[in-house]
């Protein structure tokens, strides 16, 4: 509603609107992030990041960009730096990122978040365990693929046996 009355005014009082503002507030922020996401795709990485002023703390998160980017975004509002101490490429990096803080619950932040009170060693290894469903698997070259097929079919039809 607000994004509405907020483009009546701007039309009323003859103010321009950008394509990008027109868009936002005819559909809404939710569904662009909805629209982003489905675009980008659920792979993206699960990382453990430790803040260096608090050794006791690390951060899990996920992005589907360069994890070093995300962690100089998120240094932005911190007196110290944060030190990417482990980073996994998953198929479904929302649903691993979910299975490991439900599996670090009773460690996390009291005020909620992604901050959990145990070490980087800790945290890589739930994400390392949860992560094995959805890791991605290097695809086969198509060359290779083809020369064990070959291989298949000819152990199958006797060729270079001494029976031939």
């Amino acid at each position: 509603m607000s994004n509405l009355i907020e483009l009546l005014i701007r039309l009323a009082f003859g103010r321009p609107i950008s394509r990008r503002r027109w868009r936002r507030l005819l559909i809404g922020r939710a569904a662009q992030r909805r629209r982003r996401r489905a675009r980008l795709g659920p792979r993206g990485y699960v990382y453990v990041m430790q803040p260096e002023i608090l050794p006791g703390w690390v951060k899990v998160g996920l992005t589907r960009r360069d994890v070093a980017s995300r962690a100089r975004e998120l240094t932005t509002g911190l007196p110290g730096r944060l030190i990417v101490r482990s980073k996994k490429m998953v198929d479904d990096a929302a649903a691993v990122e979910r299975a490991v803080h439900r599996a670090l619950s009773t460690k996390r932040d009291p005020t909620g978040g992604e901050w959990f009170q145990i070490t980087p060693e800790e945290a890589t290894r739930c994400v390392d365990e949860h992560a094995q469903a959805h890791e991605i698997i290097a695809p086969i070259n198509p060359l290779w693929a083809w020369a064990l097929l070959a291989a298949i079919i000819a152990g199958l039809i006797g060729f270079g046996g001494a029976g031939y």
